[in-house]
């Protein structure tokens, strides 16, 4: 008997699951968790175009779905798109600001400022200083931005 490696079992498993979500969103309209879910199972496979379609379609149906957009800011990451990586984490982190490190915030405001999106930059540095209020390159970086407006 031929044995398959655990591999391709779970590739198998991750097709049929495919499948599954596929036919079910296409019969009836479907929550944005099962979008999601469907986006999750591309991911695993590489998938980005697919999965990128799947997350897109699960904020769309709800905008609110942090996690969604989370995992477009990682697809953006391995398409190479550092802009659409900025828009979709600040999406996510302006959901759910506690999701990340003040550090994070700091960084994404610098990112941002770097694309020339300064109310975005503004917003990432005061949440940076809300979950860390002794941040002083916040501070700093919050101001000089303020001052340039």
């Amino acid at each position: 008997m031929n044995k398959l490696s655990s591999s391709q079992v779970n590739s198998d498993q991750i097709q049929q699951e495919i499948a599954q979500y596929a036919k079910q969103i296409a019969s009836s309209p479907q929550p944005a968790e099962v979008h999601a879910h469907l986006g999750k199972l591309y991911v695993i496979q590489q998938q980005w175009q697919k999965a990128q379609a799947c997350y897109e379609q699960a904020v769309k149906i709800n905008p609110e779905l942090a996690a969604a957009y989370l995992n477009l800011a990682q697809i953006w990451e391995q398409l190479g798109d550092q802009q659409q990586v900025a828009h979709n984490l600040f999406l996510a982190l302006k959901l759910k600001p506690k999701a990340a490190s003040a550090e994070k915030h700091y960084e994404l405001g610098k990112t941002l400022q770097s694309q020339h999106r300064p109310g975005r930059a503004i917003a990432s540095y005061r949440r940076a200083i809300n979950i860390k209020p002794d941040f002083l390159s916040a501070y700093q970086s919050l101001r000089a931005l303020l001052l340039q407006q």
